[in-house]
C-alpha cells in the first residue's frame, strides 16, 4: 500500500516539477517572442500551467497532511496507551 502511495506521490511531484518547469521556461522565453500572436498564445499556456502546478500542490499537500494526521494519531494514542500503563502499575 506504501509502494503504491510513495509511486503515485513521486508521479505527481514529478508532473509538478515538470510542468513549473515548462512554465518558467515558456514565461522567460515566450516574453520575448516577437509575434504577438504566438505570445498570446504563450501567456494563455503559461497561466495554465502554472494554475496546473498550483493545483497538483494543494493535492500533495493534502495528501501529505492527511498522512501526517494519521501518523500523530497513531502516535498519541500510544503514548496515552504508555501513561495508562505506567498509572496502572503504581
Amino acid at each position: 500500500m506504501k509502494k503504491i502511495f510513495y509511486l503515485i506521490m513521486g508521479f505527481i511531484i514529478f508532473l509538478s516539477v515538470y510542468i513549473l518547469v515548462e512554465y518558467i521556461v515558456v514565461g522567460i522565453l515566450g516574453m520575448k517572442l516577437i509575434f504577438i500572436e504566438l505570445l498570446k498564445e504563450d501567456i494563455l499556456h503559461c497561466a495554465f500551467l502554472y494554475s496546473l502546478s498550483l493545483f497538483s500542490y494543494f493535492i500533495i499537500n493534502y495528501i501529505s497532511n492527511i498522512f501526517v494526521v494519521k501518523s500523530l494519531n497513531k502516535k498519541i494514542e500510544n503514548i496515552k496507551m504508555e501513561r495508562r500503563d505506567t498509572n496502572e502499575e503504581k
